[in-house]
């Protein structure tokens, strides 16, 4: 997941066990990998299906370049159950779809007929 520096609103999506309820309330826990600080945010939940829930929540105080760990709670009836668990990055850069991993490290070639393709590194 990657989050933007800024102070305003940022559309989070979870994917997490269809047996959460929708009408519980939500908390996301954000540390800083580098501090140790953690905020604790009370996401506005914006959509949900079976398997996703996206959030829109404000952050503060974001560090560019730095790694943080972010969990899903859900709060229910004094039952707290951590859904997700996971790393953010956060980043200015908004044209992410131009960067890959394995850019340039790998070729790909079609089979033909048999229409299935594969890779050669």
């Amino acid at each position: 997941m990657i989050l933007r520096p800024i102070a305003t609103a940022q559309e989070l999506d979870f994917y997490i066990r269809p047996m959460v309820s929708v009408s519980n309330a939500y908390r996301i826990e954000l540390t800083n990998d580098s501090t140790n600080e953690t905020q604790t945010i009370t996401p506005t939940l914006t959509a949900s299906d079976t398997f996703t829930r996206t959030f829109n929540a404000t952050f503060t105080g974001l560090t560019e370049a730095t790694w943080y760990t972010i969990a899903l709670f859900e709060y229910n009836a004094g039952n707290i159950k951590r859904l997700c668990y996971g790393k953010v990055y956060v980043t200015a850069q908004t044209d992410l779809d131009k960067y890959t991993l394995n850019s340039g490290r790998y070729t790909e070639h079609d089979a033909g007929a048999s229409s299935r393709e594969y890779i050669t590194y």
